[in-house]
């Protein structure tokens, strides 16, 4: 009987990005933008005890505020900004005429603070879209366990946008060894996930760690398939 052809192929890993990122995440480079968010949202603090005489052109009114914010790149709904002001996480101040204003420089910190993270919602949606089979509370658990740098403003969790960018990119090119197994055998490949590790192990399929998890590129992957396949049904 003719055995079958051993599997040997080897490939190498051209990606300067995915090492960059692979350096920032073991560097903690993300703490960086954290402290300086830290820093924005002591100064938003500050200012919303701050109730002193302001000139005019420091003060915005409601719709004006909001019109800046939405011009400069904060898509809120307006409900969704009214209901910041009415729970006080908006600090406003009282003119002589009675109605309310809001300081420049305190919407200035929230786009700045906004220019730098993505909500935790946000940040779910874009890997979702280069990564359909993360799970929100997956998603939340790995956040939780691998310990990712959260911001926490009024009870609500954000992640800075450098560091959901670079999962992006990692997701959009490369997948977890599970991902791959479900690959294979959507191709007519039944190899075990024993025989998968081996083959990473052995370096004949390069690979990232990022955490504790192996991911494999795409592309590589998509070859190596087809290579298996030519050999295993004479394509």
């Amino acid at each position: 009987m003719a055995r079958k052809p051993m599997f040997k192929t080897k490939y190498n890993l051209n990606d300067q990005r995915v090492y960059e990122i692979i350096q920032r995440f073991e560097n903690e480079n993300y703490l960086g933008t954290v402290n300086k968010l830290e820093e924005l949202v002591q100064e938003y603090e500050e200012e919303r005890r701050m109730y002193q005489d302001y000139s005019r052109d420091e003060l915005y009114t409601i719709n004006d505020a909001y019109k800046y914010l939405r011009a400069n790149g904060i898509d809120w709904e307006y409900n969704i900004f009214k209901g910041r002001l009415d729970r006080g996480s908006i600090p406003v101040i009282i003119g002589d005429d009675g109605n309310k204003y809001i300081l420049k420089s305190v919407l200035d910190n929230i786009l700045d603070f906004h220019n730098e993270v993505y909500s935790l919602h946000e940040a779910y949606e874009k890997i979702r879209k280069v990564n359909p089979r993360l799970t929100l509370r997956a998603f939340i658990g790995r956040i939780e366990k691998e310990k990712l740098p959260v911001i926490i403003v009024y009870r609500k969790r954000f992640l800075p946008k450098k560091l959901i960018d670079d999962l992006v990119y990692i997701y959009s090119n490369y997948v977890e060894v599970s991902h791959a197994l479900s690959i294979y055998r959507e191709n007519g490949l039944n190899i075990s996930r024993n025989t998968l590790e081996r083959r990473l192990d052995r370096g004949m399929l390069p690979f990232i760690k990022l955490g504790k998890k192996r991911l494999i590129p795409k592309d590589v992957l998509m070859k190596s398939i087809e290579e298996e396949r030519r050999l295993k049904f004479n394509l």
